[in-house]
């Protein structure tokens, strides 16, 4: 079993992943596509509810903080931009949830780990720290992709995890994407990573200020933001599915038709 399965909180569920952390990130960004009502977007059924309910409680289970938080996140953005029924069947959703932590907090392995956050922060703070050491030395062009694991073992020999069997095991990533992507990438490849998955979001919100209203599109952003906010703690794109999911959402996001569509509404 992965080390993120069995903590010393309880038991993270992994789903069909081989880390429960990908796991989490994966139901907070498929359980927005539940919340769609084509006939209304702005308006969901108690289906879509009890759906989306249903993948959070997945997501919960997962025992993880940062796609928990990056889904919170996605809930606050579809408050913003969809309104309509959403502030106050989510401001129910948010005071029943905040009752659940207080009564059972200590039952629920993700809240309890909230309360050790501290300890993580000291052991990520010392590997962000080095991964900047390491990006300031090639910061135009990187180490290279995917060779982070390879540099370490050869120049940064304090980053590695003591495993069971007294095994030790490289880190294959500084336990934050984007910081991975500095490393690896570079300010320059970096840069051409975040123009591929910011314009397509700036352009629903730029037509959406511009009068073009199209709530549908809301429901694939909010998605993109969960996972943004996990991205800073976890690298989640070493798995082929969050990459063909993120990759998914960002294709409908650049290529809907605004003018087709509100023509057709129009009509």
């Amino acid at each position: 079993l992965n080390t993120n399965v069995l903590d010393t909180s309880g038991t993270r569920y992994p789903g069909f992943f081989m880390d429960a952390q990908v796991n989490g990130v994966f139901m907070s960004m498929t359980a927005f596509l539940f919340l769609i009502n084509f006939t209304g977007p702005s308006k969901p059924l108690f289906k879509n509810y009890w759906q989306f309910a249903l993948l959070a409680g997945a997501a919960v289970m997962a025992g993880s903080r940062s796609p928990l938080m990056g889904f919170a996140a996605g809930i606050v953005f579809l408050i913003i931009f969809v309104g309509g029924r959403f502030r106050p069947t989510f401001l129910a959703f948010a005071i029943l949830a905040a009752v659940a932590i207080f009564l059972f907090s200590d039952n629920i392995v993700v809240f309890k780990r909230f309360g050790q956050v501290s300890d993580s922060l000291d052991f990520r703070a010392s590997v962000w720290a080095d991964a900047w050491r390491i990006y300031y030395k090639e910061y135009l062009l990187g180490i290279g992709v995917e060779n982070y694991q390879q540099y370490i073992t050869l120049h940064s020999q304090d980053q590695f995890l003591m495993l069971d069997n007294d095994e030790i095991a490289y880190l294959i990533q500084p336990e934050n994407g984007y910081l991975k992507w500095l490393v690896e990438f570079g300010l320059f490849g970096t840069s051409l990573l975040f123009i591929m998955i910011l314009v397509p979001v700036f352009r629903v919100i730029y037509n959406f200020l511009n009068g073009h209203k199209i709530v549908l599109l809301f429901f694939f952003i909010a998605p993109v933001v969960a996972w943004f906010v996990s991205f800073t703690s976890l690298y989640t794109l070493y798995d082929k599915r969050i990459v063909i999911l993120l990759v998914t959402y960002l294709v409908i996001l650049a290529t809907y038709p605004f003018d087709i569509t509100m023509q057709q509404e129009n009509d």
